[in-house]
């Protein structure tokens, strides 16, 4: 009956290879998923830890430039009033020492505002008791004195002299007017200043702020050392040499410190474009304190696990053994046999579920897959993640079902596959985005582990660990918006954060928005209506309107405003914030920042008085041109009219003499004369007319007339002309509007000029003359007219002075041609004051193309005829 079963010590031994595979599969799992909590929880600290220190570094740079922009202006503005007080007969001590007093009370932040002469002596500073010290030594004056581009120099740290305190000099030079060097102009920054700046970010007990230039160590701070007293150290790390000297803006690197020899990540990250550097660094052994505690507690849990799962199947090993050794009693109680068969199923079926559930409970999606890549099984958690019924985990394959296109909707070969790859060389990948295809056709982003499985060293199949990190994706958009807004309102310098509970009318403010209000915190209640008492008066109604949006949803809060101090003085404030609701559209709180703004607003008032002032001086040169012209048009004038009558006279001598006969050479003589009195004629009337229309006594009329009609007249008037030099001339009028208000004549004279001009300079080929349209509005048009030919052409370097009065492209065109060069400027300012311009296009031989355009009205109240009149 019973020679088919094996022998109980072989059927013990395939149980025992079965549950401790399976046992060391599940702990497998498990402690790779534990490792791979613990690594993702640490690059997630690394990752926020950057992002912290890149925030700070912009904090500190936005005060930084501020302060060293605020410092540098003042000088600027020093060495303006000293150069020019030298300029004009010598230094006015009284003046000077009161100049320098007001803009050192614009700064606070510094040890003095001094002005020294070429041997470094002290000689002009708004405080007297520190007169007549000596800095020709000091290597920033050194420089300043070997170099006159040195620009703004910021000195090493040092001990101030006056202030005997640790100190960094901003300093520009002085020059005479005949650009020797005269002394400087020089601030000092004492080191503590910096280092209660850096003292406001919290970094940790370990954390570390540091200013450098290139070598050396200007500030620094750290919780054990608040007084900077490793300020000038020239000994960075190796990481921090190469970014000082690397031209490298901004950078994060690890590296201990060559100081105190502490571990830290630090952000680096260049000053504006001044050559300063910050370094922002915070210990490991702070910012991972957090997860050492969470990841020592998973390792913890880890280990019950394993410990608990390696005696379970320890004691269901024992159990099966103590039931192999009844096996023969078995046989002989058939009925025992039976009731400790079904309690041994029972126990199977218990471990069974307990797997499952250990498989359930876990919230991350896991399929299971074979050598081939075909699912075997897959937890609830990957069924509703993917959208799956029971029927899909069927051996299909994985592959196929979820990974088969990227987002882009190219095909994802299945060789790329990161689960093939692990079934290829069995090494566990983990990839923190990937994209998965749900049943319904729709995509989600996921981070998914693959691991193999093992039968005897033998790659059977493949675990996918995969998660839904839509959520994730979905803070981190959030997170790079708020690191946004964080940067928007820490550009303008020192930011105040604030948070009013709408509920309960609370406001907290952090220690920044009580200076920024000149208030102590004592003296503020926490409340809006202590808060709405220092706004402005003219600007309370409008920033009640802007809290109000904000609370109804409508916007975000960032007004403008003024609060008035204690004192009375007048400041401005920068605002922005984020409203928070309930689900039923309650608003619960506002949170936002304040930063001051008074500075940038000074620095706009003075730059728009100078601005004005310099409008002034431009206007008073404009109207000294302007009565220069006046004056040589005057003159023109006058020189014209005196001109005209012994013109006359010759005329009318010349017309006297042809009454007698005259000898064939005497009435050539006579032609000759009459010929010049013309031209002469033409150039007075020329010159009259050019002064006429710069002194502004120019008026133009409004006749009605034809564009197309007046193009093909003065084509008919130079027909005779491009005979005789055998030229061929045509006519190309676009669709023009033939009902037009203008100055008919002026037009006419501007269009034979370039006719003539262009016939004059072309020996061979065309002359054509073209009309278009360019623009139309409701009254008017905008007329380009043209003449373009296959003359000379002009060179380009000669084009820009084809338009300027008594100008020619070469003297030799006068001598050959004739001219007196104010033909085209005629012709420009015409066009000009007709609405229009003019211009060339020409290449050297080949021709050229002269256009002028203008704006004439329409005219409803005249039609006209195209007549057909020959052009060519």
């Amino acid at each position: 009956m019973f020679t088919n079963i094996p022998h109980p010590f072989f059927r013990f031994r395939r149980l025992s290879r079965f549950v401790w595979t399976t046992v060391a599969l599940v702990d497998l799992f498990v402690v790779g998923m534990a490792a791979v909590e613990i690594v993702r929880n640490r690059n997630e600290e690394i990752a926020q830890t950057k992002i912290q220190l890149h925030n700070y570094s912009q904090v500190l740079e936005a005060g930084l430039v501020g302060l060293i922009g605020k410092i540098d202006l003042a000088l600027l503005d020093t060495q303006d009033e000293t150069q020019a007080q030298l300029a004009h007969g010598g230094i006015n001590e009284e003046k000077l020492n009161n100049f320098l007093a007001r803009h050192e009370a614009r700064l606070p932040e510094t040890v003095g505002l001094r002005v020294a002469d070429a041997e470094g002596n002290v000689r002009y500073v708004a405080n007297a008791t520190v007169k007549n010290a000596k800095n020709g030594d000091r290597p920033y004056f050194l420089r300043l004195r070997d170099s006159r581009d040195a620009g703004l120099v910021i000195s090493k740290p040092m001990v101030g002299r006056i202030a005997n305190t640790p100190i960094v000099v901003l300093a520009r030079r002085l020059e005479n007017p005949n650009g020797s060097f005269a002394g400087d102009v020089h601030s000092a920054v004492a080191v503590s200043s910096f280092i209660d700046l850096f003292s406001r970010l919290n970094l940790g007990p370990n954390g570390n702020i540091g200013l450098w230039d290139r070598d050396t160590l200007l500030a620094r701070y750290t919780p054990q050392d608040r007084e900077g007293k490793t300020v000038g150290a020239t000994t960075p790390s190796e990481q921090l040499h190469t970014l000082l000297h690397s031209g490298v803006r901004e950078a994060f690197y690890e590296a201990r410190s060559g100081i105190d020899g502490v571990l830290r990540i630090y952000a680096f990250r260049q000053v504006g474009n001044y050559p300063l550097f910050t370094v922002v660094g915070e210990s490991e052994r702070d910012f991972l304190a957090d997860w050492r505690a969470i990841s020592i507690k998973i390792a913890m849990v880890a280990g019950v696990f394993v410990l608990a799962s390696l005696a379970g199947a320890l004691v269901a090993l024992n159990a099966w053994r103590r039931r192999t050794a009844e096996h023969d009693e078995w046989l002989m109680h058939e009925k025992t046999y039976t009731r400790e068969l079904e309690r041994s199923r029972g126990e199977a079926e218990r471990a069974r579920k307990h797997f499952e559930l250990l498989l359930n409970s876990v919230g991350e999606g896991i399929c299971g897959v074979n050598i081939h890549g075909d699912l075997m099984f897959a937890n609830p958690a990957a069924r509703q993640i993917l959208g799956w019924d029971g029927s899909v985990c069927s051996g299909r394959n994985f592959h196929s079902c979820v990974h088969h296109h990227h987002m882009d909707g190219t095909l994802y070969p299945q060789e790329d596959c990161p689960t093939a790859a692990t079934l290829t060389d069995g090494k566990v990948r983990h990839i923190q985005e990937d994209l998965f295809w749900k049943k319904d056709g729709s995509s989600l982003p996921v981070e998914v582990t693959v691991a193999p499985l093992h039968d005897d060293d033998v790659i059977i199949g493949a675990v996918n660990v995969f998660r839904d990190i839509t959520e994730r994706k979905k803070a981190e958009v959030d997170l790079r918006e708020s690191r946004e807004r964080l940067e928007a309102a820490a550009s303008a310098g020192i930011v105040g954060v604030w948070d009013w509970d709408v509920a309960n009318d609370r406001v907290i403010w952090d220690e920044v928005m009580y200076r920024l209000y000149g208030v102590r915190q004592e003296d503020f209640k926490a409340a809006y209506d202590a808060w709405a008492k220092v706004v402005h008066p003219d600007d309370k109604v409008y920033v009640e309107g802007e809290i109000q949006a904000a609370l109804r949803g409508e916007r975000e809060y960032a007004p403008e405003f003024r609060v008035i101090w204690p004192d009375g003085s007048v400041h401005h404030i920068k605002a922005r914030s984020r409203t928070t609701f309930d689900a039923h559209g309650t608003p619960l709180r506002m949170v936002g920042i304040n930063y001051d703004q008074t500075e940038q607003k000074n620095i706009e008032y003075a730059l728009e008085k100078r601005v004005a002032e310099r409008t002034q001086e431009l206007v008073k040169a404009r109207d000294a041109a302007d009565a220069a012209n006046v004056a040589k048009s005057a003159f023109l004038t006058m020189v014209s009219h005196e001109m005209r009558t012994p013109l006359h006279q010759l005329v009318s001598l010349a017309g006297l003499v042809r009454r007698d006969p005259l000898t064939a050479k005497q009435n050539e003589w006579m032609d000759k004369l009459n010929l010049s009195c013309q031209r002469l004629s033409g150039i007075i009337e020329t010159i009259l007319e050019l002064t006429r229309i710069e002194a502004g006594k120019f008026d133009l009329k409004e006749d009605p007339f034809s564009p197309e009609d007046l193009l093909r007249e003065v084509g008919a008037s130079l027909a005779q002309q491009v005979a005789d030099k055998h030229l061929q001339l045509s006519v190309e009028v676009g669709n023009l509007p033939s009902n037009l208000l203008g100055d008919k004549e002026y037009i006419r004279h501007a269009l034979n000029n370039y006719a003539t001009n262009a016939v004059r300079f072309t020996e061979v080929g065309h002359v054509v003359l073209r009309s278009e349209q360019v623009d139309e509005d409701e009254e008017s048009v905008l007329l380009r007219f043209s003449v373009q030919d296959s003359g000379i052409g002009i060179a380009p370097e000669d084009q820009g002075r084809l338009f300027s009065i008594f100008e020619q492209v070469d003297s030799s065109y006068s001598r050959r041609y004739s001219g007196l060069g104010v033909g085209l400027s005629m012709t420009k300012k015409m066009a000009q004051i007709m609405g229009g311009d003019a211009g060339c296009e020409s290449q050297l031989g080949k021709g050229s193309t002269f256009w002028f355009t203008v704006r004439l009205r329409k005219d409803d109240h005249h039609q006209y005829r195209n007549r057909e009149t020959p052009a060519s």
